[in-house]
Parts: structure tokens; C-alpha cells; sequence
């Protein structure tokens, strides 16, 4: 079929529904969380967040962003959109998407702050269930003291009980070289 009528270079009426408003208000204290890390690791933040959706409607007491302070022209921020969590970096005006988690997903952001540890985002759950959507969300930043020597961390399991403490010199002869 051919249309009856010929389209125009530009609309004849104005639309009638008005594209939604942008917030008026700024954000809150209750709205952001500013997670400053430091630079010598040993810190963490962990807790809960809601989505983006419940800007200037917030029912709980959660935030609904983290910003992950940092010492450059470079400013982080993690986020729930009611699907994933976003970690974006906004630099120089320049908005780039660094990651997107579901639940039990992590993120890890190597030699954060030029510290030699690394910075780690976990979203431990994410409670759909719930009205408003939740996410239990953990941030790490480098050794988190003794109870982080794992074996992971350093490549073999505890032993079992103490090792035998070191003679206090050496043994008087040297053993003979092997053939």
C-alpha cells in the first residue's frame, strides 16, 4: 500500500506527552556514600544500596550510590540500575562503563590509587524479593590484616601446628656436596 498523504520536513503538530523532567534537587548525604580508601589499603565499606530508579523517592535509609574517592581528576562511582550493578569512571568530563556485576560477581581494579594493592567490588546479593530491589555490596581495598593471609593469598595452606623454632646458629660442619 501507498500512503495518502505525503510527510512533511518537519512536524505539523507539537507532541503531547512532555519528556520526563530532569531532578530538580541535588543529591543528599542519604542519596551517596563518599568511600574514601586511602593509600595505604586496610580499608573497606560494606552494606546495602538501592537502584538509581528511587532518585528523590528513596523508602530506606540506604544510598544509592558509592563514590569511591580518589586522589586524580578521576572519579568512581558504583551503582544498581534494578538488573546490574555499574562501576563507571568519569574523567575529564568523559563517562566510561568499567564493569558490570550480578549477584556473587566481583570486580577487581588493579593498583588502585598507584598503591601496589588492588581494589575489590563483590555484589554479594541482590534481593529482588524485596520492594525496593536491594544489593549487598562489599568494596575491599588491599590486605585486610592478619585474618587475609590465607592460602590464597600466600600460595600454601597453614600447617597444622607450629613449625620448630630455629637453631641459634648454625650446624658446626657443612654437609658433604652431592655426587
Amino acid at each position: 500500500r501507498r500512503p495518502t498523504r505525503r510527510p512533511t520536513l518537519s512536524p505539523s503538530k507539537r507532541p503531547t506527552v512532555n519528556p520526563t523532567p530532569l531532578p530538580t534537587r541535588r543529591p543528599t548525604n542519604n542519596d551517596i556514600v563518599y568511600f574514601d580508601t586511602g593509600a595505604t589499603g586496610g580499608t573497606s565499606w560494606s552494606g546495602n544500596i538501592v537502584g538509581f530508579s528511587y532518585y528523590g523517592k528513596n523508602p530506606t535509609s540506604y544510598p544509592m550510590i558509592i563514590m569511591l574517592t580518589t586522589d586524580n581528576a578521576s572519579t568512581w562511582y558504583v551503582g544498581f540500575d534494578s538488573r546490574k550493578v555499574s562501576i563507571t569512571k568519569v574523567e575529564n568530563g568523559q563517562s566510561n562503563l568499567m564493569g558490570a556485576l550480578l549477584a556473587g560477581q566481583s570486580e577487581i581494579i588493579t593498583n588502585w590509587r598507584n598503591s601496589g594493592f588492588d581494589l575489590v567490588l563483590k555484589v554479594n546479593e541482590i534481593a529482588r524479593e524485596s520492594n525496593p530491589v536491594i544489593v549487598n555490596l562489599e568494596i575491599t581495598f588491599g590486605p585486610q590484616g592478619a585474618s587475609s593471609l590465607t592460602s590464597s593469598s600466600t600460595g600454601r595452606e597453614p600447617t597444622a601446628v607450629p613449625t620448630l623454632r630455629p637453631t641459634p646458629r648454625p650446624t658446626p660442619r657443612p654437609t658433604p656436596r652431592p655426587t
